[in-house]
């Protein structure tokens, strides 16, 4: 009978109790070719904080504007997602405040921050939908929604055929992608060049992304890194007549000393549908660098996680390093019950792509002793800065190395890293029982099985 009274006590934990909460985006203006942050805010959190939150954003004016990202406030950062959707005219955010940073009743609660790229003259809304508001207990919260309006100026008229260069900032060592953007195409596209120069040496431009154009789409960079020329052809008849706001490529900047540079927009051809030129104009984009040296390099593990038990089949390690280490500075350290070793990119079955550095153990004639695993990597930037990253693995169990799993790896059977239905089901079984979550010698508390059923809820990694 009382697992008939605790299911039924889950089931009102996540059913709907609707609160008198507003969730709004300001209006704002912003120019062509420049970036506007606007952040989706809950006017106050309930009496219980907020738990978790899945809000979709679209534009209704798609051409006057992109969505180029999503930010996400210390309290939603761990476990933040946005998927921006190819067209970039609307992105679904997800959201968990696992630490309960969003206290009881806090006022003015920044959920998420949408960045916007303004492409061409005119008016845009932002359309909320909250698919899904919950508190710290996983009661649904239904919000009321006030929508934003978005005015974009200062470009060219929409009838006028003109490429603008876009207006971004970034710092010293960190990468920026700056568009050039085609203010309108009253009779469609067939080809076109154009070149960027960056009028003083305060970046390098390192690439060209086309985002629509893949039919003979090339680039070059000058040997002193500050100009660039780039070309493709519309194959496809991505841009029709009438299209206004059209991103013809991105180019890729990393800042190398402090200060402002404009960025000079030249077209060397661009083509409408029938083969004859459109009569294009230009208008200069900038740059802005900020920082003072480069920062030690940076590790991110994408697979796999910090306890996470390895693939004894194939183990592999893999991470994504950042800031411009030099190759062959980066060393893995692997320290487990029995022996260590260390390798380099010179190893067998070692890669280093420029990003990711990647490591087949077997490859590397390592064999690793079950339980926990200590790793360790460093780098060095080429300013000797020193990175380094330490984190933990299993292998075949912790358990066997005498370590405690987390009662979320513990119960993760499949190791995706997510609570599934049979997995969710399993804790609260334990939690009934009081039983000791095997692996962990903790108990489920009931501040923990809530935890456990937001997790479960959001499908949300952890």
């Amino acid at each position: 009978m009382r697992a008939i009274a605790v299911w039924a006590g889950i089931l009102l934990l996540v059913g709907t109790v609707g609160l008198a909460q507003t969730i709004s985006v300001a209006a704002g203006s912003v120019l062509v070719g420049h970036r506007l942050e606007v952040p989706i805010i809950i006017n106050t959190s309930s009496s219980n904080g907020i738990g978790d939150y899945e809000i979709n954003v679209q534009l209704t004016n798609a051409a006057m504007l992109d969505i180029d990202e999503v930010r996400f406030p210390a309290a939603f950062s761990e476990a933040g997602q946005a998927q921006i959707a190819p067209d970039r005219n609307s992105v679904s955010i997800t959201a968990t405040d696992f630490d309960d940073q969003v206290g009881a009743l806090q006022t003015n609660v920044t959920l998420a921050t949408v960045v916007l790229r303004a492409m061409a003259n005119g008016k845009s809304a932002l359309r909320l939908n909250v698919t899904r508001l919950t508190n710290d207990n996983g009661v649904r919260i239904n919000p009321a929604i006030s929508e934003g309006q978005i005015i974009v100026r200062g470009g060219p008229a929409n009838d006028q055929v003109t490429v603008v260069g876009g207006h971004d900032g970034t710092l010293v060592c960190e990468q920026v992608a700056v568009p050039v953007i085609l203010s309108s195409a009253p009779n469609g596209l067939k080809n076109y060049k154009v070149t960027v120069t960056l009028e003083k040496p305060i970046a390098v431009i390192k690439r060209v992304e086309f985002v629509a154009f893949s039919d003979a789409s090339q680039w070059q960079v000058s040997n002193e890194g500050t100009r660039v020329s780039f070309s493709a052809n519309d194959a496809a008849n991505v841009v029709g007549p009438h299209a206004v706001g059209v991103q013809l490529a991105r180019v890729i900047f990393e800042g190398e000393l402090p200060g402002e540079s404009g960025l000079e927009v030249t077209v060397n051809f661009l083509n409408n549908e029938s083969g004859t030129s459109a009569g294009t104009g230009a208008k200069d984009g900038s740059l802005k660098v900020t920082g003072i040296k480069c920062p030690p390099p940076r590790f991110f593990q994408e697979a796999p996680r910090d306890g996470l038990t390895l693939d004894v089949d194939q183990p592999n390690i893999s991470v994504n390093i950042e800031g411009n280490p030099t190759p062959d500075s980066i060393v893995l350290s692997i320290q487990d019950s029995a022996a260590s070793y260390v390798l380099t990119r010179r190893d067998p079955g070692v890669l280093w792509d420029g990003r990711i550095f990647s490591a087949s153990l077997a490859q590397a004639g390592i064999r690793l002793a079950g339980g926990r695993v200590h790793l360790k990597i460093t780098a060095l930037n080429d300013q000797d800065k020193l990175g380094r990253s330490d984190w933990d693995l299993c292998v075949f169990s912790c358990r066997d190395a005498g370590g405690a799993q987390s009662i979320e790896a513990a119960l993760d059977a499949n190791a995706n890293r997510r609570l599934d239905d049979n997995e969710i089901q399993r804790a609260i079984q334990l939690w009934i029982a009081a039983k000791v979550v095997p692996g962990t010698g903790q108990r489920i508390d009931d501040r923990k099985i809530l935890k456990l059923i937001q997790l479960w809820i959001s499908g949300a990694s952890f």
